[in-house]
């Protein structure tokens, strides 16, 4: 009697776990954001997906409740260096003047969020609270995967802006020197497409304050255009 054997063939992928249960609240005033607000926050953009973060913070020229949440939804791509998905922001408004009753309403159209991975350290599987400098931040206009990290990396170094050199009429040059130095310590907020080869990196020292780093692409390299703070 000949016996046929089955064989089975379980094809497996690798897909993203949580650390901890229910989305992460982190931000200025994560502390302040009820778990009635959070059910509402949720209830908002559950049509849009599961939610991995909650980042509350302040809208400092509106009275109270002016609390804002940017909510990340679960990463769509991931590599060991590079997390990106979709974003969306809510704020808190009065239901009418005078009255200490709000909802949360969705500002504005879904934004694009990443995360690259501090340098010598990989993403696992598991989705966790990030760390100061390997939080998610906003990308605005078609910024490549490569340049995304490639970026952040460039400011994680520290680097300076390089002194101008100008010929005079005479046939001398004038060196100017440039102490414009980024502060890598910085977590990185926004990375914004100005244009093709032109990009601005916007990095938060602090709620309300941080430095704005303009970059260039030089050929294959990057070149820091100029750095400035910011404080709100």
């Amino acid at each position: 009697m000949m016996t046929r054997k089955l064989i089975v063939t379980v094809a497996c992928s690798v897909v993203l776990s949580r650390a901890i249960a229910g989305p992460i609240v982190l931000g200025e005033r994560g502390e302040d954001l009820r778990a009635d607000d959070l059910a509402a926050v949720l209830t908002s953009v559950a049509p849009d997906g599961r939610v991995w973060l909650v980042s509350v913070g302040e809208a400092w020229v509106l009275s109270p409740p002016n609390l804002t949440a940017l909510v990340y939804l679960d990463p769509e791509n991931s590599t060991p260096e590079l997390r990106c998905g979709r974003a969306i922001w809510l704020d808190q408004e009065r239901l009418s003047e005078g009255s200490s009753r709000y909802e949360w309403k969705r500002r504005g159209a879904v934004v694009r969020w990443a995360q690259v991975a501090v340098e010598g350290k990989r993403f696992g599987s598991k989705l966790s609270k990030p760390g100061k400098l390997d939080r998610p931040f906003i990308v605005q206009g078609d910024v490549s995967d490569a340049d995304v990290v490639s970026l952040v990396r460039l400011v994680r170094t520290s680097p300076s802006r390089p002194n101008r050199q100008s010929e005079n009429p005479d046939g001398t040059w004038t060196i100017e020197e440039i102490i414009e130095s980024v502060d890598g310590t910085n977590p990185v907020s926004e990375v914004i497409e100005k244009a093709s080869c032109f990009f601005t990196v916007t990095t938060e020292r602090r709620p309300g304050a941080g430095q704005i780093i303009e970059v260039a692409r030089d050929g294959g390299n990057w070149q820091i255009v100029s750095v400035a703070e910011w404080v709100v």
